[in-house]
């Protein structure tokens, strides 16, 4: 294991790219390149003159990059590197929440109200090392969506949990631009519907577009025989469920169709993918600041128990394994002497060694 990349996948991208290109104009098509060109290391080449290729104006060139010292009839794929990510990502993408290179788990949480709640992750990447791939992991942090009723996360993201749930209706004083707050943070999460007599069960989860205006005994739509409804009279005569707050908000699903939030249940594990609010900044940085003995933990413990690498379908069926029996890769490290500092002048101490990284002034 590696604690950090040695080269990132992006400059492994644009080294390979600016090596084909130099192939190719130095040994491939040398007649074709006769000046200087310039390439942008993803897939444009601008020439200060015109390229002879020919009566359509393209060619096709292949280009095959050789090791130092050496010959080779294939050349290196940078995107195996890619394919080595996707595996080694694949099994825990299936079990938790991610996204890209971190996935979450429920070990580690911390509620830090207004309807957010933190999840420690774990971030891995593989990387190429000398005669050896290594995987690099740490430790992330994800912003999830607080699980449980609608109503209750409404009601907290407005700093009223347990409160009246009356309190989120527009007839009874719901200003609209709390509305359209709401709305906005509300905007793609999943929820779920329970079964009731006359509508369909949603237990995949329904993604929320917007908030109605009024509540559901203002908010009316079309049924399929022409005539119109309120949504509190559709639940109340076609489902038999009359609603306990019908003066509450709606929320538009993906379909179109108007749902009441006492309907609605908010499933576990969805990412916050919004911006974090500022006033909840020091509780996500106390969070995801770890002690280096506390971090180190974290990730072993990971190792064997959600990482768990030699458990992975993925992993065996591409022929390959990932050795954590040793443990980290070991490195040879050394600490630094901390530099003197010096005072000004007319100080009673004119210089000073810091010790533990600190010095009284």
């Amino acid at each position: 294991m590696l604690i950090s990349p040695l080269i990132s996948l992006s400059e492994l991208q644009l080294l390979f790219s600016g090596l084909l290109m130099k192939a190719l104009e130095d040994q491939v098509a040398p007649e074709i390149f006769t000046g200087k060109t310039v390439f942008d290391g993803k897939k444009n080449l601008f020439a200060p003159f015109e390229l002879p290729l020919g009566p359509t104006n393209s060619r096709r060139f292949e280009v095959t990059l050789a090791p130092p010292g050496g010959s080779s009839d294939r050349p290196p794929k940078v995107h195996t590197i890619t394919a080595l990510n996707v595996v080694v990502r694949m099994d825990p993408s299936e079990k938790y929440p991610f996204n890209v290179r971190s996935f979450f788990t429920d070990k580690e949480t911390k509620d830090i109200g207004n309807g957010i709640v933190l999840w420690r992750g774990y971030f891995q990447s593989v990387r190429p090392g000398i005669g050896r791939m290594l995987v690099n992991v740490d430790i992330s942090t994800g912003m999830m969506y607080k699980p449980g009723p609608l109503i209750a996360l409404c009601l907290e993201f407005f700093g009223k949990q347990g409160q009246n749930p009356n309190l989120l209706s527009p007839q009874r004083g719901l200003p609209d631009r709390e509305r359209l707050r709401l709305q906005r943070f509300l905007t793609g999460v999943k929820v779920t519907t329970p079964h009731t007599a006359g509508t369909r069960s949603h237990a995949t989860g329904r993604v929320i577009k917007k908030l109605s205006t009024g509540g559901a005994n203002a908010t009316r739509f079309n049924l399929r025989d022409g005539h119109q409804s309120t949504v509190a009279d559709y639940f109340k005569k076609e489902a038999n469920r009359p609603l306990r707050f019908p003066d509450l908000l709606c929320v538009e699903v993906g379909s179109g169709a108007l749902l009441p939030l006492e309907m609605c249940i908010v499933p576990p594990g969805q990412i916050m993918k919004k911006q974090l609010p500022p006033e909840k900044t020091k509780e996500m940085v106390e969070f995801s600041t770890m002690r280096p003995a506390e971090r180190f933990k974290s990730i072993t413990n990971g190792l064997s128990t959600v990482l768990a690498y030699g458990q992975s379908e993925y992993i065996r069926a591409f022929g390959m394994s990932v050795q954590t029996s040793s443990g980290f890769l070991p490195l040879t490290a050394r600490v630094l002497a901390p530099p003197t500092l010096k005072y000004g002048r007319g100080s009673k101490q004119p210089t000073i060694t810091p010790r533990d990284g600190a010095w009284n002034m």
